[in-house]
């Protein structure tokens, strides 16, 4: 994992978390496997030539408790729908307080995208494991690239 993004990270997840959630997360370096469903959000950062990928993973259960919260709905309340919202809005909220915390300016943040839903880890990259209570409820990765065009 990069150390130049893990701290502005860190920080951006437990603002976002605790302030618009209502909830907290441990951050752990051990990779675990999911043991239930993930949903899966992602925005980008860009500049010039440069771009982030954040990549947000959440399991079923996790969401549900964001998504109620938020939406001040009781978790069974929560429709599919409305969790696909709410994990491009964390992602949109996350991207943003990320953004604040660059020491670079002139990043722009994407539009969020709700990517899929799936019941592995297939496809899963290695990144900053949060977890709550000991069990892992979460991912948050960042890919660094260029822009092709």
């Amino acid at each position: 994992m990069e150390m130049e993004w893990c701290a502005p990270m860190k920080g951006a997840i437990s603002e976002v978390l605790e302030t618009m959630f209502f909830e907290m997360a441990e951050f752990d370096r051990t990779p675990a496997p999911f043991d239930t469903l993930y949903l899966k959000s992602t925005i980008g950062l860009t500049r010039a030539d440069r771009v982030f990928h954040i990549t947000f993973l959440a399991t079923e259960f996790f969401a549900r408790s964001l998504g109620s919260n938020f939406l001040s709905k009781n978790r069974d309340e929560v429709s599919r729908e409305d969790l696909e919202d709410m994990m491009r809005e964390l992602a949109n909220m996350i991207g943003g307080s990320f953004l604040s915390r660059m020491r670079e300016q002139d990043w722009q943040l994407q539009i969020p995208a709700f990517i899929s839903h799936k019941s592995t880890d297939e496809g899963v990259r290695e990144g900053l494991q949060l977890s709550r209570e000991g069990r892992r409820v979460g991912m948050v990765s960042v890919e660094q690239g260029t822009l092709h065009g």
